[in-house]
């Protein structure tokens, strides 16, 4: 299963989700993401999160692969609540199609960075790239979002981008045949 990737956009975006969740997201600064919960109007949990900010009117959300039906169709409700009764719209966006490759582990910064711009797309020193903050980043040759986090526990990253570019698989191969750095 793939974890669903959504996009909310819009002037009410920041005031939409933190109407479903307990995040003060009007707080978390651009390029960066936050583990937070969908909640139930009675304040029961209905899935965990990671919610990345990219600017106050737009925002990724990523959601269990398990409830993704689920979280869904609660998406498309709230949304029309929300859109009812706001004049701030906000736009929602299933990105179909999206990959998501997590590298995860003490060495992950070292290895990861061996394939940064190796032929093109934005060069970028992952030293900058701190917990919780997304870039977009060229590997492969291909500029993917990239975020850094550690759901886990260990220093990791998720590697983000559309079928329509052919890079996850080929990350995943490059992944895989490649020897880790040292």
């Amino acid at each position: 299963m793939i974890n669903p990737v959504y996009s909310f956009r819009g002037a009410g975006a920041t005031g939409f989700l933190e109407w479903l969740t307990p995040s003060s997201l009007h707080t978390l600064s651009n390029n960066s993401s936050t583990l937070s919960v969908l909640l139930l109007p009675t304040g029961g949990i209905i899935d965990d999160t990671v919610i990345t900010k990219h600017s106050p009117d737009e925002y990724y959300v990523v959601t269990n692969a398990g409830r993704r039906e689920e979280d869904l169709s609660w998406f498309a409700i709230k949304l029309q609540e929300w859109n009812a009764s706001h004049s701030e719209k906000v736009e929602h966006a299933v990105l179909e199609n999206w990959g998501l490759v997590a590298l995860q582990g003490p060495k992950a910064a070292d290895y990861l960075q061996g394939f940064v711009n190796p032929n093109g797309g934005s060069s970028y020193d992952l030293k900058r790239l701190t917990f919780g903050k997304s870039a977009w980043i060229g590997i492969a040759g291909i500029d993917v979002h990239v975020a850094r986090g550690g759901y886990t526990g260990e220093d990791g990253f998720e590697v983000c981008a559309s079928a329509a570019m052919p890079v996850i698989p080929h990350i995943l191969t490059l992944f895989t045949d490649l020897p880790p750095t040292s």
